[in-house]
């Protein structure tokens, strides 16, 4: 209940414990097949050239400024910016300040990350093609697991890149443009979609959604790959308006996501190469309107015309930013606050990096400290960066990881739903998963996570009572958050049937140090950001 008061929660939240929820329901979008259209099919245009992904574009921003204190926002800049903690992190954005260290993170092609970069080396199918990871008897051959080198790219990026803000935006997209790998192909071609959402999670919106909607990945997925003239799909062409850009109630009718269906008819993946093929022969070349835009017969060009039209929507603006600041500020960010975002989005054409400036430059952000629970990915990345510990990827790691995470309700790049997981504390503090976070920062400190090895007596140095020990670790996992009540029950927790004063003997700290660490991450203070 004091992490449910940590975050602001009421009573309706309270009651939602104990409900079971891994993943947030489905909006009752299916793919569906609908009657040939009545207009006659004009004689198709010329084949466009091969979709080349739009090369990312640098922000063009604002001074930064922030009206926050600068304790609170190295903080924030740490854990809510990041995934966490890492020692000697804290000192470093302190040194840089809190704006510059942001203008840094705003430009990560800038941030070299040479020592991630090897380590994802390590993992072949982030150094592939989508013809080669198609190659099932291949990957068979080589005994891999692609899910496996997945959740270890994962797991890599968030604890050992330098480029934090980018990695927790990328996140961000792709649960923005959700893809559940369990489905059809979307596993192997779900390495390039989520490269291309990284190289642009700070650039403009407007190429993410392109990205989007020519990748083969969301191709397979919402099912458009089968979408033709002869009978259209209209599951991609409903997601894309209501959980892409516009949002439910932006503006759209049941007429546009006719519309906007027949645009994208031929919009496939050539079976060959797994990368995306505008098929001109299954193309409804008819003319349409589309939020009031009338779309002549252009091919392939109509759908880029659509995606222009639906990135420059004033709701896309708004839907976008109140994500944003969802994701980024607190569960329910105030009205004032969406308003100057969505401003922004629009006045800098959906550039991401000046929109993401301008919520954490706010005061609403500089007050939010503590007001976002980790979400499972985020709390076991952020438990092994606060440990320092040793990772070693593998299929053992992958294994562990993803059981964890699934255990505590987030089953990694497999949210089911079109929606992607949920922001809001509520969705995840279930009692099965309150159980399940305790038990994963108790098996991390006690060294029982496959893959990651732990050295717990660097975070203590020279204390030998349970009293400094507590001291040692609040400072090294929280900055000294831990509040009184809870620093006292910890150690006397630690010093058994002894005064906490005392010094413990180093065969009883060995043996008890673990529990110890476990309960300082099990704390509220850890577990929101």
């Amino acid at each position: 209940m004091r992490l449910l008061q940590r975050l602001g929660a009421g009573q309706d939240d309270a009651k939602k414990i104990g409900k079971k929820r891994t993943c947030p329901p489905k909006l009752g979008h299916h793919p569906r097949r609908h009657k040939k259209p009545k207009h006659p099919l004009a004689p198709p245009p010329p084949p466009p050239a091969p979709y080349v992904p739009p090369a990312p574009q640098p922000a063009v921003l604002p001074p930064l400024a922030s009206p926050g204190d600068a304790k609170i926002l190295a903080m924030l800049a740490a854990t809510r910016l990041s995934y966490g903690l890492r020692p000697g992190e804290l000192e470093r954005i302190g040194h840089m300040g809190f704006e510059a260290w942001v203008a840094e993170q705003l430009a990560p092609a800038q941030i070299d990350d040479s020592a991630a970069d090897a380590r994802l080396a390590e993992i072949r199918a982030t150094q592939q093609s989508n013809a080669q990871l198609l190659d099932s008897k291949t990957i068979q051959a080589d005994k891999r697991d692609l899910a496996h080198e997945l959740v270890n790219a994962a797991v890599v990026r968030a604890v050992f890149s330098k480029r934090q803000l980018a990695e927790v935006t990328t996140e961000f997209w792709n649960d923005h443009f959700n893809i559940d790998i369990g489905k059809s192909l979307c596993l192997p071609l779900k390495f390039q979609d989520d490269q291309r959402n990284r190289a642009h999670a700070l650039g403009r919106f407007r190429d993410l959604l392109g990205n989007s909607a020519h990748s083969p990945a969301m191709l397979y997925y919402l099912d458009n790959r089968s979408n033709q003239a002869k009978g259209p799909n209209e599951n991609y062409a409903r997601e894309i308006m209501e959980l892409h850009t516009l949002g439910v109630n932006g503006g759209y009718s049941e007429q546009d996501v006719k519309e906007v269906a027949r645009v994208f008819t031929g919009w496939t993946v050539d079976a060959a190469t797994g990368e995306f093929k505008f098929d001109a022969a299954r193309h409804d070349n008819g003319s349409k309107t589309v939020l009031g835009h009338s779309i002549g017969p252009a091919g392939a060009a109509e759908g880029e015309q659509v995606l222009d039209i639906l990135a420059s929507h004033p709701s896309t603006a708004s839907f976008i930013a109140r994500k944003l600041c969802r994701r980024l500020v607190s569960d329910s960010p105030s009205d004032a606050l969406v308003a100057d975002v969505s401003a922004v989005f629009g006045a800098s054409q959906g550039n991401i990096a000046a929109v993401v400036q301008a919520i954490v430059m706010s005061a609403d952000f500089a007050a939010s400290l503590g007001k976002k629970l980790r979400r499972p990915f985020d709390l076991a990345v952020a438990g092994i960066r606060a440990l320092d510990a040793t990772v070693e990827i593998s299929d053992l790691l992958a294994r562990a990881i993803d059981g964890q995470c699934s255990a505590m309700g987030q089953l990694l790049f497999r949210c089911q739903p079109p929606t992607g997981y949920p922001d809001t504390a509520s969705a995840w503090l279930t009692a099965s998963n309150l159980l399940a976070r305790w038990a994963f920062v108790q098996a991390l400190a006690g060294g029982r996570i496959d893959g990651v090895k732990v050295n717990l007596a660097s975070l203590v140095g020279a204390a030998t009572t349970p009293e400094t020990i507590v001291a040692a670790l609040n400072q090294a996992l929280l900055d000294g958050s831990l509040p009184g009540t809870s620093r006292q029950a910890i150690a006397a927790s630690l010093a058994g049937n002894q005064a906490p004063t005392l010094p413990l003997a180093a065969a009883s700290l060995a043996q008890r140090l673990p529990a110890t660490v476990g309960l300082v991450l099990a704390c509220p203070d850890f577990q929101v950001k």
